[in-house]
């Protein structure tokens, strides 16, 4: 069937699976009409997974009422407790919903209302003609560049069940759009360390830790704390690695192996594992690597052949190391007065990197900060000058407290899930950035709302900011991401259109002008059908 030749019947499909969702949405009970669900099971436990983890739902006449991890899961997340509260928040927006001075005006209306302006319920065809007209309006008169989606996805956790790539089909068959590049997590480590070390890093799989068990002798923690981290997922997670975990604080524990943690504050992992910390000062992690690089070149207990053999630029960073460039020398003493360890501390921690094989394991905290980039990009080099990147349990990785860094992974298959078309049908609209650029790192979002025509050097290119009239999220909540709250509101009232898809999570803000929640009835399936809609109107 082509997806450029639709039925009325279609159309009418959809509205009867909105029908039945709608009726969920004002029932008593979010999940489910009481009634339908009490027909054949009053009483059931109901397997289903989130982002701290797999559980079940105890549901009773169609109302969940108790929650309890997976069986098979060893070491289950407390805050499982928390997921209903979720489900059954008073907050959560079950129906469409418009403020009601654009529902007047369009995009004429008072923007400075935003916030302070009640919303108006309307129906799902409402919402629905409504999400068309203004991305036909939008494309036609400030083409591609006009039209925004940025964050998307982070409260879903299926495969299918997966808001972005379904907005994401049904945006590419109407026309192009502004996209991001990065997220909020590890942006500048995973622009960088391509070209450091090769690899984006931050989401590869790491050296496995059975491996870090069986031959590493000391484990620096470098702003990372996998016991707190290591709770939640961007899918589901199985909690594997606490195992592992169990087995290096036994080794702590015996003496057998040396944990050292690189942090400002106290973390979760050093209190379980009760091993050493160094509370240096705030974001001076970059001064306390360069003078530990600096006693490690001094007293020659670097690697020089693996330097000489599998690096390149070393020759160009020494004379800023010992000094040649700006007369000063980047040693230890230079580095304890702007990290607030003691110099021979320093000096001792960089002679123990070189005794036995050490794992350096490297969080994302630490490169959510201007010049962020360098962090990773020095643990590298610290880590190239030991000399024991490549080898069982030593080197370096970014992804030890994300989605189970460490554990052992399947060759199998992998569900690749929702995405995008692999024969699209023809847009709607031609791609049309009318000299903009077609995407922007995402958390320069606020910065293109306010200057749009701006020029920004990214990644090896200049990017020119486009002027977004139209922003669209899925399952995501812009405002929570932003480190200026302020700075965002004012951006916001740029916006002749801000329209958030959530499927199954918290409403996203206060300050969109249209909201569209889809009731649970309504799966990624059909979110993919609004796509047809899109088409045709």
């Amino acid at each position: 069937m082509s997806f450029q030749n639709i039925s009325s019947s279609r159309r009418r499909f959809i509205q009867g699976i909105m029908a039945t969702g709608a009726l969920s949405a004002i029932s008593t009970g979010p999940l489910m009409s009481r009634a339908w669900a009490a027909e054949s099971n009053p009483e059931q436990w109901i397997q289903s997974g989130c982002h701290f983890g797999a559980f079940e739902a105890k549901v009773i006449n169609g109302e969940w009422t108790d929650t309890r991890p997976f069986k098979h899961d060893k070491f289950p997340c407390d805050m499982l407790k928390a997921v209903r509260e979720i489900v059954y928040n008073p907050s959560r927006v079950r129906y469409p919903m418009v403020r009601l001075d654009w529902l007047l005006k369009r995009e004429k209306s008072d923007r400075s209302q935003r916030g302070d302006n009640r919303f108006v319920r309307v129906t799902w065809d409402q919402a629905l003609d409504l999400f068309w007209q203004e991305l036909e309006r939008v494309q036609k008169q400030y083409g591609s560049s006009g039209v925004f989606t940025g964050l998307a996805d982070w409260q879903m956790v299926g495969k299918l069940h997966k808001a972005g790539g379904a907005i994401d089909r049904a945006l590419g068959m109407h026309g192009s759009y502004v996209t991001t590049v990065g997220d909020y997590s590890a942006a500048a480590a995973q622009e960088v360390l391509p070209h450091v070390i090769g690899s984006l890093e931050v989401y590869e799989q790491q050296t496995s830790l059975p491996l870090v068990i069986e031959n590493t002798n000391t484990i620096i923690l470098w702003g990372c704390d996998p016991i707190k981290n290591l709770q939640i997922e961007y899918l589901v997670p199985d909690h594997e690695p606490f195992g592992y975990w169990q087995q290096i604080k036994d080794k702590v524990t015996q003496g057998k192996m040396r944990v050292i943690s690189i942090d400002p504050v106290r973390s979760k992992t050093q209190n379980y594992l009760g091993c050493e910390q160094l509370a240096l000062n705030p974001q001076t992690d970059v001064a306390l690597m360069l003078g530990l690089a600096h006693t490690l070149y001094s007293e020659k207990l670097y690697d020089e052949a693996f330097v000489k053999e599998y690096s390149v630029g070393f020759e160009q960073f020494l004379p800023y190391l010992t000094g040649e460039t700006d007369k000063q020398p980047k040693d230890a003493k230079w580095a304890a007065a702007i990290c607030g360890i003691d110099a021979e501390k320093i000096r001792e921690l960089a002679r123990q990197l070189v005794k036995g094989r050490t794992q350096f394991m490297g969080g994302w905290c630490v490169q959510r900060m201007h010049h962020g980039e360098q962090y990773p990009w020095m643990l590298v080099v610290l880590a190239t000058m030991v000399g024991q990147i490549g080898l069982p349990g030593g080197g370096v990785g970014f992804g030890w407290h994300y989605n189970g860094g460490g554990t052992i992974t399947s060759k199998g298959p992998v569900l690749s899930g929702l995405g995008g078309l692999s024969n699209p049908p023809k847009a709607v609209h031609a791609a049309d950035f009318r000299g903009a650029s077609p995407h922007i790192p995402v958390s320069r979002m606020v910065d293109c709302l306010l200057s749009p025509g701006k020029k920004l050097a990214f990644n090896g290119e200049t990017l020119t900011f486009p002027d977004i009239k139209m922003a669209i999220f899925t399952a995501a909540n812009p405002f929570h991401a932003q480190q200026d709250r302020n700075r965002m509101i004012e951006a916001w009232k740029k916006l002749e259109l801000s329209l958030f898809l959530t499927i199954n999570g918290q409403p996203p803000a206060v300050l969109p002008i249209l909201f569209c929640r889809l009731p649970p009835a309504m799966n990624a399936m059909i979110l993919s059908n609004l796509a047809l809609t899109l088409i045709k109107g």
